[in-house]
């Protein structure tokens, strides 16, 4: 039941983001959630912290 629960999860997330439904995508983060890019270039922080974080990043990358 997990396992479909986080498959639908991560369905919402890359839908919202082809959708550029930043809201939406940025809600599917708990408040204190994280945002890890482990082998980043520079080019993204390594890590994000915090669901308005995440949500102002992404608006200011997806534009």
């Amino acid at each position: 039941m997990i396992r479909e629960s986080n498959i639908k999860t991560i369905y919402a997330l890359f839908g919202f983001l082809e959708k550029r439904k930043i809201k939406e995508y940025s809600k599917l983060y708990a408040d204190n959630g994280k945002q890890v890019t482990p082998y980043h270039s520079g080019l993204f922080p390594a890590e994000i912290v915090g669901q308005n974080e995440i949500y102002k990043f992404t608006m200011k990358n997806t534009s």
